[in-house]
Formats: structure tokens, C-alpha cells, sequence
């Protein structure tokens, strides 16, 4: 995590040396790194690393809560700074500086129930189970 503070330190002010206003941040719902709480607020372990960025460094972030393909296209079209979350793809580094040393990584994983996971071993044992997943995740 400290690897990704410091870089997000160094790239950050290049955004908009001295102007003074605050990084657009684009990002959408995914517990628990970003989450919305009763009263419509972001909260999540995305939330506070802004939150302590803000509060060590003085950074300033406008979070904006959007759909993912809207904040893919803010970041493409200039029109936001940043956007958590991201997974990396060819295509997105394009026009996403990535950080090389990510703050989060995640690992694919299957749930089933415990009867049937005791007997899920191996990806042949996968065919004609009905499996749920994230439309168009990375």
C-alpha cells in the first residue's frame, strides 16, 4: 500500500499543478472497497485510502459515483483523473497510466455449496453447472 501512496503522491500533482482543484475520481459500487451507506454516502477501503491521502497530503478528490463504462470513458476523454478499482487490460492502458505496484490484487474464486465444492476438483467438473458471475468483469 505504501508503494501505491507514494506513486499516487508523485503522479497526482502533475494532474493539475497548481490550479487548485479537486481530482475527479470516478468509481461505482463494489463491496467492500466501495460501498454506499444509509444515507447515500461512499464508505469502503477505497474511500479511506482518498480519505488518508487527503489528510497527509493535502490532496483534494471530487468522488463521483457513475457506472463503469461512464468512468472508463471520463478517464478516456480527460474529463476525470482517476478511477479505482481498475483491473488492467491491454486496452484500458491505452489511456490509463497504471501504478506498477498495485494496492489490491485480486484472485478469481468459485462458491458453491459445501456438498457440491467437495467434489469441484478440477475445471472438467464445471460443465453443465449453472455458474453465476459479473457481467463484462475483467
Amino acid at each position: 500500500m505504501r508503494l501505491w501512496l507514494l506513486a499516487l503522491l508523485i503522479l497526482t500533482p502533475l494532474c493539475r499543478a497548481g490550479e487548485g482543484e479537486p481530482l475527479r475520481v470516478m468509481t461505482d459500487l463494489w463491496p467492500p472497497f466501495r460501498m454506499e451507506d444509509e444515507n447515500g454516502q461512499l464508505q469502503g477501503l477505497d474511500i479511506d485510502l482518498l480519505a488518508e491521502l487527503s489528510r497527509r497530503y493535502g490532496l483534494r478528490f471530487e468522488v463521483e459515483r457513475a457506472p463503469w463504462a461512464r468512468g472508463l470513458a471520463a478517464l478516456e476523454q480527460g474529463k476525470a483523473d482517476l478511477m479505482t478499482g481498475l483491473a488492467r487490460t491491454v486496452e484500458r492502458e491505452r489511456y490509463i497510466q497504471y501504478l506498477e505496484a498495485p494496492y489490491y490484487a485480486c484472485s478469481p474464486r468459485f462458491y458453491a455449496n459445501p456438498a457440491l465444492a467437495t467434489r469441484l476438483d478440477s475445471y472438467e467438473k464445471l460443465r453443465g453447472l449453472r455458474i453465476g458471475h459479473v457481467l463484462e468483469s475483467v
